[in-house]
């Protein structure tokens, strides 16, 4: 997956389940973000726990979802900014 330089990572900050869809995500990205999920922006959604990402991504051609286990280091940076209930 290839995204310009000037697209923006949105981490949302609260946990969302993860069997949610990808339209049940789309949904909420605009009372989350306050953003349109069509801008081309990444738009990031952690599990409870914060061992499982979904990324919503709009290519211009469709929405795909990415899921993938967290990388190691992204996993320490997010549990340095967890809240304290989370850990």
């Amino acid at each position: 997956m290839l995204v310009s330089s000037n697209t923006c990572a949105w981490i949302c900050e609260h946990p969302v389940d993860m069997r949610k869809s990808i339209d049940a995500l789309a949904v909420l990205v605009e009372p989350l973000f306050n953003a349109n999920p069509l801008s081309g922006h990444l738009f990031v959604f952690l599990c409870r726990h914060r061992i499982g990402v979904k990324i919503l991504y709009w290519d211009r051609k469709y929405l795909p979802l990415k899921v993938r286990a967290m990388i190691n280091f992204l996993l320490e940076i997010f549990k340095t900014h967890a809240p304290a209930d989370a850990a």
